[in-house]
């Protein structure tokens, strides 16, 4: 098993025995899916920024069939700070025209789900459909794996997702639902398995197929286990540092008491490259500049409103952009709060960078 590092806050470790996912896509797409790495590449360096972004976040709905104590969903209403309208989604016509606009000017992936399940949105394969035939090179979902009926894995399988990643977070029945407050262990292990069964029968390369680890008090103990029971059946794994969503809020110091690991766990965020990479457009049509959950209280603007384009070259997205790696006090609050949730408290917690000229 070999680890690539793609990720540059050190948040996220990517391990396969299959090679780089995406060296497998530019094998399956040829020159074209390369270009678009190769200019993704560029924007994690944050020294290029296009006239519209490469990646955009769907949260189609604002639904979960989970209430994981670690999840932003969990979070009281009124300590929230942001407004959630659980009633409204992104119809089929507005997801539609953002494409049609997006794939004209240079958009090239998407993924179709943001603090939500995906599969819990009945016509979700319409909308990865249209954007295959609409030319979006790179299509992906995260889910839970609850929902992932054997209908279900049909329709995905034969929709045109390139990547599908499935949250699970331990190998013991016991430790998974500690962690995946509602869920089915038995129900989820038999889904996905049955998923990979179905894609092999098929003969399908794509969707290529993850699971991920946050790794935690909980669970650190089974890490081993975890990769040697899904290490022939998986295409790659992603392994998470621990960050706590109640940074500022009433019951922070219990998720650190349960889920934080010592801190020589912990490697301090670096460059944060995504306000140079995409957006997020939230189910109430709410424009973040990222996709953590800490920037929910900074929308740059509204899909109702202004057109993706505008807002990704508007005023509040370069103010963003120039302080996302700037020194600590000119950063956007959220910026700050986002990089000490995946530190212990004690941490000894500097930023040196200066923020990187922007490249048009």
């Amino acid at each position: 098993m070999k680890t690539y590092t793609t990720d540059p806050t050190h948040i996220t470790r990517i391990i396969s025995n299959k090679g780089d996912p995406n060296e497998i896509l530019i094998k399956e797409f040829g020159t074209t899916f390369k270009a678009y790495r190769d200019k993704w590449n560029r924007a994690e360096q944050c020294i290029l920024v296009q006239e519209y972004p490469l990646h955009l976040d769907f949260e189609l709905t604002f639904a979960c069939n989970l209430r994981c104590k670690m999840c932003v969903n969990t979070i009281p209403p009124h300590e929230r700070g942001y407004k959630t309208e659980p009633s409204k989604s992104i119809s089929f016509d507005t997801f539609r025209e953002i494409i049609d606009e997006g794939v004209s000017q240079g958009l090239s992936a998407i993924t179709l789900n943001g603090n939500n399940e995906p599969l819990l949105k009945e016509d979700l394969v319409r909308y990865i459909g249209y954007a295959r035939e609409s030319g979006v090179l790179d299509i992906m979902l995260h889910s839970n794996g609850l929902a992932l009926t054997k209908e279900k894995s049909k329709e995905l399988l034969e929709a045109g997702l390139t990547k599908i990643f499935f949250s699970l977070d331990a190998i013991n029945k016991s430790t998974y639902e500690k962690i995946r407050i509602g869920g089915d262990f038995d129900q989820v292990m038999v889904n996905i398995n049955y998923f990979l069964q179905l894609k092999k029968e098929m003969k399908k390369t794509l969707p290529i197929t993850r699971v991920s680890f946050v790794e935690n008090k909980l669970n650190s103990s089974e890490f081993d286990q975890f990769i040697d029971y899904w290490k022939d059946k998986i295409d790659f794994f992603t392994i998470q540092s621990f960050c706590n969503t109640r940074m500022g809020r009433s019951n922070y110091q219990e998720l650190e008491e349960m889920f934080r690991l010592p801190a020589h766990k912990y490697v301090p965020h670096t460059i944060c490259a995504q306000p140079y990479q995409r957006l997020f457009i939230r189910n109430n049509g709410e424009v973040l500049p990222c996709c953590h959950w800490f920037s929910m209280e900074h929308p740059v603007g509204s899909i109702y409103e202004n057109s993706i384009k505008d807002i990704w070259m508007g005023e509040k997205m370069r103010r963003f952009r120039s302080g996302v790696n700037a020194k600590l006090e000119r950063q956007p609050e959220v910026c700050r709060r986002c990089r000490k949730s995946s530190l212990p408290q004690d941490y000894p917690y500097e930023w040196k960078p200066e923020p990187l000229e922007e490249a048009m």
